[in-house]
């Protein structure tokens, strides 16, 4: 039996509504042919590239993975892929940016005409039409996933790419996915001064603007309807192949997994019964992985959203009838759904930790950390209590150990031999301060547990390819430019100025 083709062709970083930047609803979503179904909420489980894939690669909450993708070289964890290849599809990919490709490298196969990560979709489009000519396999069931970068030409690529397939005579038999991986921050009608307030890129925020995506689906048989069909039920990205193998009898065995068949739906769009059981379930979505600090958590279904934030949980009940997703959520609060949403957190904070403790585990024995012996040790409190409290307790065994923040650690340095930080992302700004107090005792640590050198983090390098996208060269925008650039100045010093609470253990 021949096994159709399956093309899934990813846009970077769309919002599901328009705007005039380059980062709205692209208008091939809206101009799709009547055979593509229109998907109104889909929903990405995290914010950011590689993130929101493993999760819709996997069938998983992006959270259940990993505690942080720079921790692991490659791709290593069941997927779908390894399902397909068993039922004899090839598998090739290619991937705007040089963590995708890096990342997926093994198990999808990425192929790119260079390695230079340029701006613009050039590179994609000729890895596409290089995989096409000497990769695809013409004679058996393909993969393509094609992945192309948040510029301009995004949805002119997007229009060639389905232009070729129809000339390769590819188009009908295939089920073709064309989609974004998650949001992007709105930063209103006037975007300098809205980054202005918001002086962050998506992978930040857990807002609807981030994590709500595109989403469009044809099926590979004839559609006969004369108009377009619009799934409005919530589905996640993770459920895309989930739906694709119940349509093919192929079987995912993965444990726990998060996805479920959407092919009812899609078959019953109109069933009131089939629509509820969507609308009611319950999706989880993280901005950082579990290991990581700055992490927001959302739980949502089409009615209720719970924002869990530094430990504070804030529930909103959902307005489905404003068209202004800003507005569309109202504080509330009634103990049923506010247990049930917390409940759920819950459930998946232990699922992940159970299923991420073993991953750390095995890089006890080869990690620099580990091998510190009878030493007397300060661990900075920088706020993540799963990843922290792993390393108090492999450390204590053999060493004398406490956690205090900054105060504490200012008080008593000098009855300790060592202070150690935890780098679990680039956000960590308290920790010049930290390593200010005594540079000789100050130790920073990766979350492979080696020590890395200490670099001061600067919020305006980390963000100047942001704003350099959202002003222009006249004089105006060059005072919000150099207005942009003050105010960054003024939130280093206050983020490096301000001490979290120490809420963690301190034995």
């Amino acid at each position: 039996m021949k096994h159709n083709n399956i093309i899934w062709i990813a846009t970077e970083g769309n919002r599901f509504f328009k705007s005039n930047d380059g980062y709205g609803r692209l208008k091939i979503y809206d101009e799709l042919p009547f055979e593509f179904l229109n998907f109104k909420t889909a929903i990405a489980s995290a914010t950011s590239t590689l993130m929101s894939t493993s999760s819709f690669f996997t069938g998983m909450f992006s959270h259940d993975l990993y505690y942080d993708h720079s921790a692991l070289k490659d791709f290593e964890t069941h997927s779908y892929f390894d399902e397909l290849k068993k039922n004899g599809y090839t598998i090739n990919s290619t991937f705007f940016c040089r963590e995708g490709s890096e990342f997926y490298k093994k198990k999808l196969n990425v192929f790119r005409t260079d390695n230079e990560y340029k701006s613009g979709n050039g590179t994609v489009w000729n890895s596409f039409k290089h995989i096409m000519e000497k990769k695809f396999n013409f004679n058996g069931p393909n993969f393509l996933y094609i992945h192309f970068a948040p510029t301009n030409d995004q949805n002119n690529m997007v229009e060639n790419t389905l232009k070729y397939l129809k000339e390769k005579n590819l188009y009908e038999n295939s089920f073709i996915i064309i989609s974004s991986d998650h949001g992007y921050t709105d930063f209103g009608s006037y975007k300098p001064i809205g980054w202005l307030m918001k002086p962050r890129n998506h992978s930040i925020y857990s807002t609807e603007d981030c994590y709500r995506a595109n989403l469009a689906l044809k099926l590979p048989f004839e559609n006969k309807n004369s108009s377009k069909i619009n799934i409005n039920a919530q589905v996640g990205l993770f459920d895309i192949f989930e739906t694709i193998f119940d349509y093919l009898n192929f079987k995912y065995g993965r444990e726990n997994k998060r996805a479920i068949s959407f092919k009812k739906l899609l078959e019953n769009p109109t069933d009131l019964n089939i629509n509820s059981k969507f609308n009611e379930r319950l999706i989880r979505i993280d901005n950082r992985f579990i290991g990581q600090d700055y992490k927001i958590t959302v739980i949502r279904n089409n009615n209720y959203e719970l924002i869990i934030n530094n430990q504070k949980y804030t529930l909103y009940k959902r307005d489905n009838s404003e068209l202004n997703w800003k507005k569309s959520l109202k504080p509330h609060f009634d103990e049923y759904n506010f247990l049930a949403l917390k409940n759920f957190y819950e459930e998946t904070q232990i699922f992940a930790k159970t299923n991420i403790q073993s991953l750390l585990i095995e890089k006890v024995d080869y990690s620099d950390l580990f091998k510190l012996n009878n030493k007397k040790i300060i661990m900075y409190n920088y706020g993540n209590s799963f990843l922290l409290n792993f390393c108090f307790d492999i450390l204590s065994k053999t060493n004398f150990v406490k956690i205090m923040d900054y105060k504490l650690i200012k008080k008593n340095i000098d009855n300790f031999d060592l202070v150690l930080a935890i780098k679990s992302n680039d956000l960590n700004y308290s920790l010049d301060k930290i390593y200010h107090i005594n540079k000789s005792k100050f130790k920073l640590f990766d979350v492979n547990f080696n020590f890395v050198n200490y670099k001061k983090h600067s919020i305006i390098d980390k963000s100047k390819s942001d704003w350099r996208a959202y002003v222009g060269k006249n004089i105006y925008e060059k005072m919000v430019v150099f207005l942009i650039l003050s105010w960054l100045q003024i939130l280093d010093y206050y983020l490096l100025w301000k001490t979290k609470e120490n809420y963690l253990k301190t034995n």
